[in-house]
């Protein structure tokens, strides 16, 4: 499926009703394993989630204190991701209660428990198949809760020009984006980045406030190396957006903001709408195809 399609389809699985059949008060903590754009579900959840720990792994290894009283969450599109399988057999040897988010592969053959997500996608656009399962479970989604997020994305879509327009100005001036995330769209910013690494194949940088405001404002203020799209998700909290504000008056710097209505759950799928989009036209913009990412599939087989 070509890639816009690909990104477009996320209002379609945002409706997903997949849900994990939990027992909540077994559990002291939730660890959630994956790498890359299956590992950014674990991120997310955990930004929206605080019922209980929400532990994220984006590595071989899981946490040494993972036991009985942890629920492992595996999620890898292809269900062969080494690290992921690492991840998932070590929660069997340590007698956690496990599960797999997969589209097939060696995870789904090994795992007794299996949510099923469809195949030939790239995995970073099946990002809504993979988060909405955990989204259900954890935070008990309702048909008109999937409805509303799915509308919202739509919204987002519907501003394809003022994408576009950020897009050529990225690549026609040269600019390397800085995304700026907080609270709930912590982990977005980190999407972004990686969806600008990805599908436009550019460098591009993620940050989250206030903590941006005790490092990164210092070379906001002094470096006039490169020049920078700086790109600022707008909070329900006034004092978030007060430092956004202060930033730009005290480094010079006039940030894109990047304005999103609704919950928290609406506003961090309308936050992954746009910024895929936009990674897919940067990539448009340079003539380049957004879903190539032989790289990656070359290191594997060297690895392997």
């Amino acid at each position: 499926m070509e890639m816009k399609k690909q990104i477009l389809s996320l209002k379609e699985q945002v409706l997903d009703d997949s849900k994990i059949d939990l027992d909540l008060h077994k559990y002291q903590n939730i660890i959630v394993a994956g790498m890359g754009g299956s590992g950014i579900a674990g991120m997310i959840l955990s930004d929206l989630y605080d019922g209980l720990p929400v532990i994220s792994v984006t590595g071989y290894q899981l946490p040494a204190f993972a036991g009985k009283s942890s629920l492992v969450i595996v999620i890898s599109y292809s269900g062969n991701t080494e690290e992921a399988v690492s991840c998932f057999t070590q929660a069997k040897e340590k007698g956690c209660d496990s599960l797999v988010i997969t589209s097939g592969g060696k995870l789904s053959g090994l795992s007794a428990k299996v949510i099923g997500i469809p195949k030939n996608l790239q995995p970073r656009s099946a990002i809504g198949y993979m988060l909405m399962p955990l989204l259900n479970s954890f935070l008990n989604l309702t048909p008109e809760d999937r409805k509303a997020i799915s509308s919202r994305v739509s919204l987002v879509f519907d501003r394809e020009p003022e994408i576009r327009a950020i897009a050529h100005r990225i690549v026609s001036e040269r600019r390397i984006p800085v995304i700026i995330g907080s609270g709930e769209s912590r982990s977005v910013a980190l999407r972004w980045k990686t969806q600008f690494n990805e599908n436009s194949k550019i460098f591009a940088y993620s940050t989250y406030l206030p903590e941006t405001n005790h490092n990164d404002t210092v070379w906001m203020a002094s470096s006039n190396q490169y020049p920078y799209e700086v790109l600022a998700f707008e909070s329900t909290d006034k004092k978030i957006n007060k430092r956004i504000e202060l930033t730009q008056k005290l480094t010079g710097n006039k940030f894109t903001i990047i304005r999103t209505e609704g919950n928290a759950v609406e506003r961090v799928f309308s936050l992954i709408a746009y910024g895929d989009l936009l990674s897919y036209y940067v990539a448009v913009e340079q003539n380049i195809d957004p879903e190539d990412v032989s790289v990656l599939v070359r290191l594997k087989k060297e690895l392997a």
